[in-house]
């Protein structure tokens, strides 16, 4: 949908007009909801969090970033406390919408001016180490926080070039981040990408892209069959949807979610330790 041409600033706008425009703008916009919209640069994200320039938060958006803490809250507690695999129809499963979430909510809401904010994203690398000293005895591997880290600043500094970070899944297969990090860059950033791509250029194109990296991976050509990886391409589709839907919709008022969702880096840090610390624990004594 095209914008509507913006006035002569040097015109003097009539007194009714004015009040017509702003009932207008009452009438499409409710209090507390960031508008944002997929095909306009009238509002910016500001990096990580779902505020608009105006300061507003998007409710919605917080309580799906809510849901995707909770879902992963119950996959860390299924692997760790009742050893419970990942197949199809099984809890661990449903959980893998989690990670989707996150990723398309993380590219969805990169600043698209380059703006690394070095305070953000220490806060992420300073949650990432302390998750990683207990995920690496554990599992000698790097937790998805660095993964998520990387690709963020992969895609703010490619900036409007970002979505070509969808291309990594060609190579997930060779690439060498999968010896040291739990989610490769290759599907990570494949993910985040697809989050500045419905930023940018709004639901159809991105679930197309979602559709033809689903069938490529599929085949089995860049991840292999047996990856449980192969299913976080599966839930990409649904995250897309949810991410355009709720940032669309009035606010729901869910409760506890948005809560939760306002504060990511805390609660993963906290739930971490009191999932994985008495395992930790248990294996040092």
């Amino acid at each position: 949908m095209g914008r509507k041409p913006e006035p002569n600033p040097r015109r003097r706008a009539k007194p009714e007009s004015i009040r017509k425009a702003k009932n207008k703008s009452r009438a499409t916009a409710p209090p507390d909801v960031e508008h944002t919209r997929t095909d306009s640069a009238r509002t910016k994200p500001s990096g990580g969090n779902s505020e608009s320039k105006a300061g507003s938060r998007n409710a919605n958006l917080d309580a799906l970033r809510g849901l995707a803490i909770l879902l992963m809250m119950v996959d860390h507690t299924a692997a760790f406390w009742f050893d419970l695999p990942i197949e199809v129809g099984g809890l661990r499963f449903l959980t893998r919408l989690s990670m989707p979430l996150f990723c398309v909510l993380l590219g969805y809401f990169l600043d698209p001016s380059g703006d690394l904010r070095p305070k953000r994203y220490a806060e992420v690398l300073l949650a990432a180490v302390l998750v990683n000293l207990l995920h690496w005895p554990l599992e000698g591997e790097l937790e998805i926080l660095p993964s998520l880290l990387l690709s963020a600043l992969a895609g703010t500094l490619l900036r409007s070039l970002a979505p070509v970070l969808i291309a990594m899944v060609f190579v997930y297969q060779t690439e060498p981040s999968s010896r040291f990090f739990d989610y490769q860059l290759s599907i990570v950033m494949p993910l985040v990408a697809h989050g500045v791509l419905l930023r940018r250029f709004g639901l159809g194109w991105t679930l197309l892209s979602a559709t033809f990296l689903l069938a490529v991976t599929s085949s089995g050509r860049f991840i292999y069959p047996q990856d449980t990886h192969r299913f976080l391409v599966w839930f990409l589709p649904p995250a897309i949807m949810l991410t355009w839907i709720a940032n669309r919709s009035k606010d729901g008022r869910i409760p506890v979610l948005p809560i939760m969702g306002r504060h990511p880096l805390t609660l993963y840090v906290v739930h971490y330790y009191l999932v994985a610390g008495p395992i930790v624990l248990a294996r040092m004594t």
